[in-house]
C-alpha cells in the first residue's frame, strides 16, 4: 500500500516522525516488516541517525555511530542499504563516512534531512 498521492503532494515537508504520519506509515504494516527493530533511519544534516522501530518512541537519534559527520550547504550525500548484511551506509560527496545502523530486516524507508 502507498500513501494517497494527494497527501504527499499536499505536504510541504515529509518527516515519518511527525505524529500524523507516523501513525499513518504504521497502520500499513506488513508481515514484510521483518523482525528488525529499526524501519525508518534518516541521516540528518547535523550528522546524526534518527530512526524508529514505529514502536512507542517516535524517534530515537543515534549521535555517535561511525562516522557520523554533519553536512552544510551543496553536498552529495548518498545511503547504500545492504539487506544481505544487514547495513545502513552514509556517503558524503562520494566518500564512504560509515555505517549508520545494523543489524537491518525486512523492508525500510530511509530518508536524508
Amino acid at each position: 500500500e502507498h500513501l494517497d498521492g494527494s497527501l504527499m503532494a499536499a505536504m510541504v515537508t515529509f518527516t515519518p516522525y511527525n505524529e500524523y504520519w507516523h501513525s499513518e506509515l504504521l497502520s500499513g504494516r506488513t508481515e514484510r516488516w521483518g523482525s528488525g527493530d529499526v524501519h525508518c533511519c534518516m541521516y540528518c544534516h547535523d550528522g546524526d541517525c534518527d530512526w524508529t522501530d514505529w514502536g512507542d518512541v517516535m524517534m530515537q537519534s543515534l549521535s555517535d555511530w561511525e562516522g557520523a559527520e554533519p553536512y552544510y550547504g551543496r553536498v552529495k550525500v548518498g545511503l547504500l542499504l545492504d539487506l544481505t548484511e544487514g547495513t545502513l551506509t552514509a556517503y558524503k560527496n562520494g566518500e564512504r563516512l560509515g555505517v549508520m545502523k545494523n543489524g537491518l530486516t525486512g523492508t525500510y524507508s530511509w530518508s536524508i534531512q
